[in-house]
């Protein structure tokens, strides 16, 4: 694991700064059990007016009170799946992504202290659950789809964990994880 978290960009650049989208922050959070290496996801509760229902990695808009987007994600994932900032280890972040609801996200990988018991904001998240590490880095797993909207076709990638699509914004991090886990190995 030590060489994914060498191959992250540095937490330094992690401040406020200036942008015409609304700028927001994800967290990637990690953790192990015995039998290895786990991220944890969620899905946007039905009912919320950007990304409704999708698969996605806990985190939010940057409010006014946060020092940082680091600080921004730990917050919204303490709020949204009930995970406590404190027993958290950041361990780098990866570039930043704009989605088609003019949002800058930034992502943020951080190790979670032992097993993670999460209690979700049903206001937000309509399910938590845990993917093994191994499957978000396998990069073949990840193929590109195309997306027709007002008559354009709109590539992304995507990938299915059980009866779970990832795909957008989420599958666009997950897979630069992936990618930069395969650099490590070459």
């Amino acid at each position: 694991m030590e060489r994914l978290f060498a191959a992250l960009e540095p937490l330094a650049i992690s401040a406020r700064r200036p942008t015409s989208s609304r700028q927001a922050a994800v967290l990637l959070p990690l953790w192990q059990d015995p039998l290895g290496w786990w991220l944890t996801l969620t899905r946007r509760a039905a009912h919320l007016k950007h990304h409704p229902g999708q698969v996605s990695l806990p985190g939010g808009v940057l409010e006014p009170d946060d020092e940082s987007l680091a600080a921004a994600a730990l917050r919204e994932t303490h709020e949204e799946i009930g995970l406590q900032p404190e027993h958290f280890q950041l361990k780098g972040r990866l570039p930043p992504i704009q989605t088609t609801s003019d949002f800058e996200v930034h992502p943020f990988v951080a190790v979670y202290r032992g097993r993670p018991t999460t209690v979700h904001c049903t206001d937000e998240v309509m399910e938590v659950f845990h993917v093994p590490l191994s499957w978000v880095l396998d990069k073949a797993r990840w193929q590109k789809e195309v997306w027709l909207q007002d008559n354009h076709c709109l590539p992304y990638w995507a990938a299915w964990f059980e009866d779970r699509l990832v795909w957008g914004a989420t599958a666009v991090i997950l897979r630069e994880l992936a990618h930069r886990w395969s650099r490590t190995l070459d």
